[in-house]
């Protein structure tokens, strides 16, 4: 779905939906979530979505294209998958016209006394075109790294240093219910 504002700080809903499930796309028969747009260097938007199929898939991320940011025409295919699912994409344009795509990466763990752990770290691959992807090796950021974490972390939105400072991460963690 889509809002428009006048002035950023009140929304109104646009009439229609953008992009829906397509039930005849396995990998996307139920859900499309957690949207992440670029402007494309020839002139279109494209938008990189979470996709879900049937709960026996590994979730993965897909892509759109737009010219007016109102209809969007899926482009087939898987932009990226991997672990136990991929999901929560968050995209940054570089300078070098390149492009980083953050997500989480669902992973089953056996431990030493033989039961799973489930874990989600933030992953990222590179790309050239927009299109094709290359999953980088290790980690932007594991779970687990402070007191609030206990299941898992999401959503990682980057924003690019100003004047050679740093690249900061902004994103969530999961956590159980508390007791009592």
């Amino acid at each position: 779905l889509s809002a428009v504002s006048d002035d950023g700080l009140a929304f109104e809903p646009e009439p229609g939906i953008r992009l829906a499930p397509q039930p005849d796309i396995a990998h996307m028969s139920r859900r499309i979530l957690a949207p992440t747009i670029t402007k494309c260097d020839d002139g279109p938007w494209r938008v990189y979505f979470e996709s879900r199929g049937p709960a026996n898939q590994p979730t993965v991320i897909c892509s759109a294209v737009s010219e007016d940011m109102l209809h969007w025409a899926y482009e087939p295919g898987i932009r990226l998958q991997g672990f136990d699912g991929l999901g929560g994409p968050r995209f940054l344009k570089m300078p070098d016209g390149s492009g980083r795509l953050y997500c989480f990466a669902k992973k089953t763990e056996t431990g030493e006394s033989g039961g799973c752990k489930r874990t989600s770290d933030i992953s990222c691959a590179k790309t050239t075109d927009g299109v094709n992807f290359e999953m980088q090796t290790g980690f932007s950021l594991r779970q687990e790294q402070t007191e609030f974490d206990s299941v898992g972390i999401t959503a990682a939105e980057v924003i690019a240093p100003k004047d050679g400072g740093d690249y900061t991460m902004v994103y969530s963690e999961w956590q159980d219910v508390p007791a009592g």
